[in-house]
């Protein structure tokens, strides 16, 4: 046999091979690796069954190959990546992960729903690769200057984060409105989201009957409208605080976003020209820096988990302080009270209006009747501070509409400028300051990009891109889950034969 026939028949195999590879990554967009059988596969491409065993021994054999297949592509963006200039470093990577993604959708949304699928040698396959990238990471983040200090093994820990955040952003984008469409152009039906079914609210669950009312509390929403949610639980003692497990508030106060969400508070709340005043003149932030930050925490912590008599005493305290510090309006040279209810309550709402945006923003399914329940709610946490509850927003229009009364009063000061560059570069020291290139551009700068672009005009610095700074904060929040559909159930799997 001739050379060149040799040639032609290895040629045709590996056309062959090709052909079955690109046909299960088709039909993959419709369901799971477990549910797919290999006769789909064969009809696909056109030929009989038992030529697949000429190129595969199995189904799973063909799914490592396309782990192989797909991760030559992860690789050959994460190349492109490293060739970005460092002081472009975010926004050039996302471009590049954005560009990769819509190019080679069917290989990302494959190795992210797999990742996690019923496939043990496939997920296996997946979890070596994403191993071996963490470590050539961790090389590359070696070369920095400050981290080079840094031991192997905390190196290990953020490059892992770094790749988790990848998934993450690659998960938004799969997920993102243009994805999805380009997907429906091409005749494949979008997945349904998990998230709703994750965070739903449902009667009966064990945390407690969510159909009963709570004490003291009226089971309408605001304005007497019923509102399609649980409410919060019924008070049987005291241990369960003000709001109580089945609230809209421990919901939301648990999710991850949350930390981007109090960042981005602190950079709203500065451009209030008398509330900024009153915390440069008074607080130690700057010997300790992350001191307001944690205390902030703790009071939003107690008063939103800890007992009744936990969230009272917190509050006492808050009072107790604010009680006796006074300010000096810098344009003025007014004495004045930093605890003057027009300023707690920007504090407040600046603070729960963040809370409430960005968990939304970062896809928490929250309704407008659950944020209008949060925001009702949260009244109870103003009067802990000394606000007439009656006074505070209780809905979303009433919130906004306190925004736009309150925005002509709002400005860019020298006091907001030096929270500006607290927040971005806090002056942490040891172990702590070597973290700050990290902390710096995804909280310090993401936070504040994330906020309102009325906010951001005012402030005049230039922030991240929109839709950069939603993907990364859903990146960051991102908790890896199975992408399942329907066809992926075991009551329609098909005989893998």
């Amino acid at each position: 046999m001739s050379e060149v026939a040799v040639g032609t028949r290895q040629e045709r195999k590996r056309r062959t091979r090709q052909a079955l590879l690109d046909a299960a990554l088709r039909l993959l967009d419709r369901s799971s690796l477990a549910s797919l059988s290999l006769r789909e596969v064969t009809r696909e491409v056109g030929i009989v069954p038992t030529a697949f065993y000429r190129h595969f021994a199995s189904m799973d054999e063909l799914g490592v190959a396309l782990v192989e297949e797909s991760m030559r592509t992860l690789r050959a963006m994460l190349r492109d990546a490293r060739r970005t200039r460092a002081d472009d470093a975010i926004r050039g990577s996302v471009r590049i992960l954005a560009d990769q993604v819509l190019a080679h959708e069917n290989h990302f949304r494959f190795l992210i729903r797999e990742r996690h699928g019923g496939v043990p040698d496939v997920r296996r396959a997946i979890a070596t690769e994403l191993r071996f990238i963490g470590s050539e990471l961790a090389t590359d983040l070696a070369r920095f200057p400050g981290l080079s200090a840094w031991d192997p093994e905390d190196l290990r820990m953020v490059a892992d984060l770094m790749v988790s955040g990848m998934l993450g952003i690659v998960t938004a984008l799969l997920d993102a409105p243009a994805t999805r469409s380009t997907s429906r152009r091409r005749g494949r039906s979008a997945s349904a989201s998990s998230a709703s079914s994750r965070w739903a609210w449902r009667t009966g669950s064990r945390r407690g009957d969510l159909t009963r009312p709570s004490r003291g509390l009226d089971t309408s929403g605001p304005r007497g409208q019923t509102v399609g949610m649980s409410q919060p639980a019924v008070m049987d003692s005291a241990a369960l605080g003000l709001f109580g497990p089945d609230s809209v508030t421990w919901q939301v106060h648990a999710d991850p976003a949350m930390w981007l969400a109090g960042v981005r508070s602190l950079f709203l709340q500065a451009l209030h020209p008398r509330v900024v005043a009153g915390v440069v003149q008074n607080s130690d932030f700057r010997n300790d820096p992350l001191g307001r930050l944690i205390r902030t925490a703790d009071f939003v912590g107690r008063t939103t988990y800890g007992t009744v008599e936990e969230a009272r005493t917190a509050g006492e305290r808050i009072r107790r302080v604010h009680r006796a510090l006074r300010a000096v309006d810098p344009d003025t040279g007014e004495r004045y009270r930093v605890d003057e209810p027009e300023l707690l309550l920007w504090v407040h709402c600046a603070e729960v209006g963040s809370f409430l945006s960005i968990v939304r923003r970062a896809g928490f399914p929250l309704t407008k009747a659950h944020a209008d329940r949060y925001l009702h709610e949260q009244r109870t946490s103003a009067a802990l501070v000394g606000l007439d509850p009656d006074e505070v927003p209780g809905t979303v229009e009433q919130l906004r509409d306190y925004f736009r009364a309150v925005r002509p009063t709002l400005r860019h000061t020298p006091d907001a400028e030096v929270i500006h560059d607290f927040l971005h570069r806090p002056p942490v020291k040891g172990r702590l300051a070597l973290g700050l290139p990290l902390y710096q551009v995804t909280i310090g700068h993401l936070s504040y990009s994330l906020l309102p672009r009325w906010a951001r005009r005012m402030w005049g610095h230039r922030s991240y891109p929109e839709t950069l700074s939603t993907l990364a904060l859903r990146a960051l929040r991102a908790r890896p889950s199975p992408c399942r559909t329907d066809s992926g159930s075991p009551a329609n799997r098909n005989p893998r034969r």
